[in-house]
């Protein structure tokens, strides 16, 4: 029942494709669009019990990966994080992000399996040894406590993103 009833919201905030219209929207209708997507969220989490909450606030800190040590203000605070290594860890991220961009105008473009899996093999060393690098950033306290907030592992699988090496688009042409 709760699956039909998420899918329901999600096929009812679904941005609308086509009708010619290639302009770029406006400031106020990406307002409205974010407003409709925080709104559908709301609607599917007052569907979720507590225990499916708790677990959905996990998967998504093990899908922000070490970003959620940068960029979640409500993380660093659980953390108890230092001015000192919030700017370590944003220092470190800042670098990963250059790294990210590089690896993907290098290989922008690839059309072939080949090319595609070394991309998604580089990024994902990139994330693991970014990770690495925050949580040596991290007291033995702190890191005990964030395994504690990202609960039992989860690995994301993004293979079928769009847009990303070996996701969807990237199959488009196999």
């Amino acid at each position: 029942d709760q699956i039909s009833k998420v899918k329901t919201i999600a096929e009812a905030n679904r941005p609308q494709r086509g009708g010619g219209n290639n302009q770029r929207p406006t400031e106020e209708e990406r307002a409205a669009r974010r407003k409709q997507a925080t709104d559908a969220e709301q609607e599917a989490l007052a569907l979720l019990n507590s225990e499916q909450k708790a677990r959905l606030e996990q998967v998504r800190l093990w899908a922000a990966g070490s970003r959620a040590l940068t960029d979640d203000a409500e993380v660093a605070k659980k953390l108890n994080l230092t001015s000192d290594q919030q700017a370590a860890l944003k220092t470190i991220g800042e670098e990963a992000a250059k790294k990210r961009t590089e690896l993907t105008r290098s290989q922008a473009g690839a059309n072939d399996e080949a090319t595609r899996k070394k991309m998604a093999d580089d990024l994902a060393a990139l994330r693991t040894s970014t990770e690495t690098e925050c949580l040596a950033v991290l007291t033995t306290d702190q890191k005990t406590a964030f395994d504690s907030l990202r609960g039992p592992k989860f690995e994301l699988d993004r293979s079928n993103f769009p847009g990303r090496p070996g996701g969807r688009r990237g199959q488009r042409n196999n």
